[in-house]
């Protein structure tokens, strides 16, 4: 029974590090995002289409 428990319980901290995981890595697509978008606008600007 106990280690049936401790299976139980790794599970789970398993499914909660791929979520931490999953959070950072779609942060981490936000923040390019953000950037590309910057990069795109500044390149506008220094062309003068703006």
């Amino acid at each position: 029974m106990p280690t049936r428990k401790l299976i139980e319980i790794n599970r789970f901290k398993k499914i909660e590090n791929v979520t931490i995981a999953n959070k950072k890595n779609q942060q981490l697509h936000f923040l390019t995002e953000i950037w590309e978008f910057f990069k795109l606008k500044n390149n506008c600007i220094a062309k003068g289409s703006i």
